[in-house]
């Protein structure tokens, strides 16, 4: 007994909270897990010991994430990771992200998909957003996945992770295009279906929402063959957005189901393979049902009618494939033709016009320009550049953080990206490194290598 206290008061001297109780049976299967879980629902409460926290989120829901073997608990409307393990027989959390901000994503949907941990949309400082974050397992801090567009995720909405495609549906929305625009200027899209690939960040719209789901979003299980969700006290249906068709449980199934989602406010839910696990684990439950797609009645109705986006997306998506291999066979031909082998890239000596289209001073744009200008001058003097100066170039002072981290992101990149096609040096223009005062920022610099190169760039157009 001694040496078991003694090992408890050396973990919380080193930042891991021990709960003292026996671990729950919920918790135990999840921590014996090796098959990939995409996504857990429920909302558990006060699994975190209330000593590791502080007042203000003792109350908050807490969400469990399961990724590579690994069992985190995420606080909601934060960015807080607790790493769950047993020591001594009793759970142990160990905080592992370095979030500081907290408040802007409450009722996220959190998932894991191949290697990684996501946080999509959430609600906070009075304003939705659809940002998908991912976890940064090196700097232990969540960065912004760069989307073709911002889908706004609201409480109502319909939301499936297909882990084995990496891709995200979600249907009744809000849309944002353009995610420096306020959020008064949002659009209310009510019966929208979209698809997200996690690999390119593209959404797809794929057409109009056909049936009209009567739900409360925690009764949504993420199956292997669409959602599942409790559309009213007697019907529970599949909603497969991969397929575009629901179906309704039938039989034994619809009996089964119904008593699991039974007091669901106190439940978790996870599948692994065909295989429905659910419990309570402040009340030591579990419980599984095995399931199959022929459980599930098909209907013969479409869950969205496709829209011709979709449609025509795939075709233009087929040509711009054939057009790039094309264009990428005519490239090698001429990179094997140049003298050396080399491909000459564009410079200010062969006076052709710059790959971007348009003439070689329109490379940059002046916003860019603005930015490049700005740290030039101070890298010439032995100076870097905060991420506060940045954002007052580009405008983007008192937007909103994520907001912020997007375009910021976006600009240099594109800036970088251009760099190197115009030098063919994969030594980018601006880099960075992390602040000497405070190591969860980043300060940026230009380094002399490129000083003279980039200045005849900015007296062009």
């Amino acid at each position: 007994m001694l040496r078991s206290v003694t090992l408890i008061i050396f973990f919380i001297s080193l930042g891991i909270g021990v709960f003292g109780e026996p671990v729950p049976a919920l918790i135990r299967h999840l921590l014996n897990q090796k098959k990939e879980i995409a996504y857990i629902a429920g909302t558990c409460r006060n699994l975190v010991p209330e000593g590791m926290l502080e007042p203000q989120l003792r109350s908050e829901g807490q969400k469990l994430i399961f990724n590579r073997g690994r069992l985190y608990v995420n606080i909601d409307g934060t960015g807080r990771l607790y790493r769950v393990g047993i020591v001594n027989d009793s759970l142990s959390f160990t905080r592992v992200d370095s979030t500081f901000f907290l408040g802007d994503n409450f009722a996220s949907f959190s998932f894991s998909s191949g290697s990684k941990i996501y946080s999509y949309g959430g609600y906070g400082f009075w304003r939705n957003h659809g940002l998908v974050r991912y976890y940064d397992t090196v700097f232990n801090q969540w960065e912004v996945l760069k989307t073709s567009r911002e889908i706004k995720r609201s409480p109502k909405s319909l939301t499936w992770i297909d882990s084995s495609g990496r891709e995200l549906y979600i249907c009744k929305v809000w849309v944002v295009n353009d995610a420096n625009q306020d959020s008064a200027h949002s659009t209310l899209i009510k019966n929208k279906v979209f698809k997200l690939s996690l690999a390119s960040g593209h959404w797809m719209e794929l057409g109009d929402l056909k049936v009209e789901f009567v739900i409360d979003t925690k009764t949504v299980l993420n199956s292997p063959w669409g959602g599942i969700l409790r559309n009213n006290e007697f019907e529970i249906w599949l909603y497969d957005l991969k397929s575009n068709m629901y179906s309704k449980a039938s039989g034994n199934v619809l009996g089964d189901l119904r008593k699991a989602f039974k007091n669901w406010e106190l439940k978790s839910y996870y599948f692994i393979g065909p295989t429905l696990y659910y419990g309570n684990w402040s009340e030591n439950t579990l419980d599984s049902i095995n399931l199959s797609r022929a459980n599930f009645l098909d209907t013969g109705q479409m869950v969205y009618k496709p829209g011709s986006s979709s449609v025509i997306s795939n075709t233009i998506l087929k040509y711009l494939i054939a057009a790039g291999l094309g264009g990428l066979f005519i490239y090698l031909i001429n990179f094997w033709r140049k003298p050396g082998g080399k491909a000459m890239p564009n410079s200010k000596n062969n006076g052709s016009n710059s790959s971007f289209g348009g003439e070689r001073g329109s490379t940059f744009n002046e916003l860019e320009k603005s930015l490049i200008r700005l740290i030039l001058d101070k890298s010439s003097e032995g100076e870097v550049v905060s991420i506060d100066e940045i954002n007052r170039v580009l405008g983007l002072s008192g937007k909103n953080e994520a907001i912020q981290k997007k375009t910021r992101s976006e600009v240099i990149n594109g800036i970088n990206g251009k760099w190197y096609v115009l030098h063919g040096d994969s030594t980018v223009l601006i880099d960075r490194k992390r602040s000497d005062f405070d190591k969860r920022s980043y300060e940026y610099f230009i380094t002399g290598t490129w000083t003279d190169a980039i200045v005849g760039h900015l007296s062009e157009g």
